[in-house]
């Protein structure tokens, strides 16, 4: 034991000297060597190899100081140091005193490394990178990589519908990552699914001013999140707002906005309450809006002046649709007739055939509508007509037109896809078709890996998300097509879209 405390005393007397010698060689060789030497004993003679060296006396074995100064040569028998140099030859060796200091702080430094690489990856951190902890250059990502691990957790939580665990992972995420924009995006809809509504309100506030490259995605994001959780109000002015900043897209959030406003049944105190906003808008855009407002008060000869007429300008296929499905909820089928009648020669024939099936199912021409819906879905398909047909069995269910979609598909493999699958399975649940319904299912689960709930009929009187059978259930956990979404929505009853927990 006391060999190795001597070892470790000499030791660290060396390295101390490595540094306090040669500082005073240094200091020496800048005199010219002139005056004392400060590292030879003053009562010795000064010659080389008879001058005992002072600062190795300190040591229990003085020769362990030739590490320091390699000047240093054994004495008689092994005893003492003495420098083999005459005073005024006597200089430092800052190379050996950098190259130990290098090598140290090189060791201190890669265990460093190890200790943090590993306590990192301890705390579930695996995509983390050895050189990402080792390189300066690489330091910012580590908290990237934890920002990342942290955003998993939150998904993972809100796979459980854990939405107050995904809140907490998702601020560490963004505590290590600030400029996370995914993670700053899914912490504003954690917040609202969680209920901190006026946290999720700022957060997203900040991501539309903060990333303008990604404005879009960020606003039907927030859009998707309010109609989720029941805020109808707040959705109303958000797509009010988008309406006005983004003018090609306006028909689009317009007919949003009159979703909102039929669901929140706050039409007309929403009218007058933003008249300036409203004022702002084209004229197709200002005139749905009011009549959504008169139709919620029953005020349908206000609905019909705004509405009969058809809207100035080049038909929009979009703002043609609302007011088709306006006048219709407001029982004119005529006028609906008369608007479709003036517009038609300016539609997609699809778009144009199908209007005219929803008229004349209204006017009570049952077997026309029929045919004319068969026809479409016999003819040429692709994802945009699927949706559009799907939507139409969503507000009309018809078994009798829903089977014949279901074959068609059924003889069509190549237009079966993840998409297309939860579209037919949500079609023939509306439209009672029990056996298709276990058909599609068991197709979604064997070749995309997607459940459904083995439900007999949606329930459009609760938008509790939570129950299986609820519109923002089957919304959160279906990648249903848009149209069909609003679809659904629109079936809602009124009178029932109370938030839901």
């Amino acid at each position: 034991m006391s060999r190795r405390s001597n070892w470790l005393a000499d030791a660290g007397w060396c390295v101390w000297g490595l540094f306090y010698w040669n500082v005073r060689k240094s200091f020496y060789r800048l005199r010219g060597g002139r005056g004392r030497c400060p590292c030879q004993d003053l009562c010795d003679s000064g010659t080389a190899g008879r001058t005992h060296c002072e600062p190795s006396q300190a040591l229990n074995q003085p020769i362990r100081f030739r590490h320091v100064c390699p000047l240093l040569v054994a004495g008689p028998g092994g005893n003492g140091a003495f420098c083999s140099v005459p005073a005024s030859e006597v200089r430092p060796f800052w190379g050996r005193a950098l190259g130990f200091y290098g090598i140290f702080l090189a060791g201190v430094y890669l265990a460093w490394v190890m200790v943090a690489f590993t306590g990192i990856r301890a705390t579930g951190v695996k995509s983390l990178t050895w050189l990402q902890v080792a390189w300066p250059g690489r330091w910012h990502e580590i908290a990237q990589e934890r920002s990342g691990y942290f955003f998993k957790q939150a998904l993972q939580a809100c796979a459980r519908r854990d939405y107050q665990g995904a809140y907490r992972s998702m601020a560490s995420a963004l505590q290590q990552d600030p400029h996370n924009y995914e993670a700053r995006l899914l912490m504003g809809q954690y917040g609202e699914f969680a209920g901190e509504y006026e946290t999720a309100d700022r957060f997203f506030e900040d991501v539309l001013r903060e990333f303008p490259q990604a404005r879009t995605r960020t606003a039907i994001t927030l859009h998707d999140t309010l109609l989720a959780t029941g805020r109808f109000e707040p959705l109303a002015r958000h797509c009010l707002s988008m309406a006005l900043a983004d003018e090609t897209s306006r028909p689009t959030w317009v007919r949003s906005l009159l979703l909102a406003l039929h669901l929140g049944r706050i039409g007309s105190a929403f009218v007058i309450g933003h008249q300036e906003q409203i004022a702002k808008l084209d004229p197709a855009a200002r005139r749905l809006i009011v009549a959504e407002a008169a139709i919620e008060e029953q005020d349908v000869p206000v609905a019909l002046g705004l509405l009969r007429v058809p809207f100035p300008g080049p038909v929009n296929a979009v703002n043609f649709v609302a007011q088709v499905q306006l006048l219709l909820r407001a029982g004119k089928v005529d006028a609906a007739a008369s608007v479709w009648q003036a517009a038609a020669g300016q539609l997609q024939p699809f778009d144009r055939q199908l209007t005219r099936s929803w008229i004349d199912r209204s006017g009570g021409y049952q077997t026309l509508a029929e045919m004319e819906f068969a026809a479409l879905a016999e003819g040429p398909m692709d994802a945009a007509s699927l949706d559009k047909l799907v939507s139409t069995l969503v507000l009309h269910p018809d078994r009798p037109l829903f089977l014949r979609l279901h074959r068609r598909f059924v003889s069509s493999p190549e237009l079966v896809d993840r998409v297309s699958v939860g579209e037919l399975w949500l079609a023939a649940v509306v439209c009672g078709a029990s056996t298709e319904q276990a058909y599609w299912a068991e197709i979604s689960a064997e070749k995309f890996h997607q459940s459904y709930p083995p439900i007999s009929a949606i329930d459009f009187t609760s938008l509790n998300g939570k129950r299986t059978n609820t519109v923002p259930f089957l919304v959160g956990i279906a990648p249903f097509a848009r149209e069909t979404i609003a679809s659904l929505y629109w079936r809602v009853e009124p009178a029932s879209t109370r938030p839901g927990p």
